[in-house]
């Protein structure tokens, strides 16, 4: 949240999601369902920034850490 500035809204947590997959199973409603895969693709979004951070910070600091040159 704080490294991404990513604010997730009405976020069901990833603990809740075996709970709502066994209610919906039991003849609850799909809405807590759509709530999980909400959950899911933004996690996917989340990470996906995070490696486009993490590749940017590698390449700073390889242009101010030259790395050894192989033999």
């Amino acid at each position: 949240r704080q490294l991404l500035r990513v604010v997730r809204e009405d976020d069901l947590p990833g603990s809740e999601a075996p709970a709502a997959w066994l209610s919906y199973l039991r003849g609850g409603s799909a809405r807590n369902l759509r709530r999980v895969a909400e959950h899911n693709h933004q996690d996917v979004v989340t990470l996906s920034l995070l490696m486009q951070r993490l590749v940017a910070v590698d390449a700073q600091e390889r242009e101010v850490i030259p790395l050894p040159e192989s033999p």
